[in-house]
């Protein structure tokens, strides 16, 4: 995954969250791609986006995704 993600990957990954997957694309009614995410996990609908992608993180959200970036702490990420 991204550099700027590793801290948190690692923390989450510590406190017992699993691992997510990376590289998520979020899928639209139809199967195509609406939202990537650079890590997810989607069985809890969480996925952290990079700040760059701003319109990506609106996408998930308005699917009733939480939506975290890199810098998250990860105390705040659902195990």
């Amino acid at each position: 995954c991204d550099p700027r993600c590793h801290d948190l990957l690692r923390a989450s990954v510590g406190r017992g969250c699993a691992v997510p997957q990376i590289g998520f694309e979020l899928q639209d009614e139809e199967g195509r791609v609406c939202g990537e995410a650079e890590m997810a996990w989607p069985d809890k609908q969480v996925a952290v986006v990079l700040p760059e992608r701003a319109e990506a993180a609106k996408t998930f959200r308005e699917r009733g995704w939480t939506v975290f970036e890199p810098t998250a702490n990860a105390d705040e990420i659902p195990n």
